[in-house]
């Protein structure tokens, strides 16, 4: 049991997400393989490490997205998403037009003071479901379903999950459908 994610972002780089490490890895256009026969070894990857929990006690990673951004309105400027056993949620910036040859260091996202929701974060869903501008944070938590909205990340909603682990929010005739994965059940709600 554990937490694992890959996600593809973009043509040139890979999001690697386990409990205890996120890093983005640069994905080469050609290879010659893991071994380097000049000088003998295996090559590393270009990777970027966004979180290393690896020590003992740390707090483990438990979900990840990648979402819009409340803080810009171009679709390009993205957000990495993670949230943790502890009630954290962090980010960082990433910009969808990225290539090998124009990627920059990456950035944790100040603004966002998401860091004590209470208990474990178990789902995080990012949404602008009308593309209007205003960012959508839909935070399972261990204690029920949060709401989050707009630039202030405003607590707007929060609802019993019943057993829910995960989540998926999509709309439907302009209100959100909220379908909560449990492990017996499931769960669907609008929110108007």
């Amino acid at each position: 049991q554990g937490y694992l994610s890959a996600t593809q972002l973009g043509d040139d780089h890979l999001l690697l997400v386990s409990e205890t490490m996120a890093l983005v890895v640069l994905l080469e256009e050609t290879s010659d393989g893991i071994f380097d026969p000049i000088m003998g070894g295996i090559e590393e990857a270009t990777t970027f490490v966004l979180m290393d929990r690896s020590e003992d006690e740390a707090t483990p990673i438990t979900t990840s997205t990648v979402g819009v951004s409340p803080w810009s309105s171009s679709s390009e400027d993205q957000l990495l998403w993670f949230g943790d056993a502890d009630g954290t949620v962090r980010a960082w910036q990433w910009n969808s037009s990225w290539t090998a040859g124009s990627f920059v260091e990456l950035a944790e996202e100040e603004r966002l003071h998401m860091d004590d929701l209470g208990d474990s974060v178990l789902d995080l869903v990012v949404t602008d479901i009308d593309d209007a501008g205003g960012v959508e944070v839909w935070a399972l938590l261990d204690d029920g379903l949060h709401l989050y909205a707009f630039e202030s990340l405003a607590e707007l909603l929060q609802v019993e999950a019943n057993g829910a682990t995960e989540l998926v929010v999509t709309s439907i005739d302009g209100a959100w459908a909220v379908v909560g994965f449990g492990d017996d059940e499931l769960r669907r709600g609008e929110v108007t």
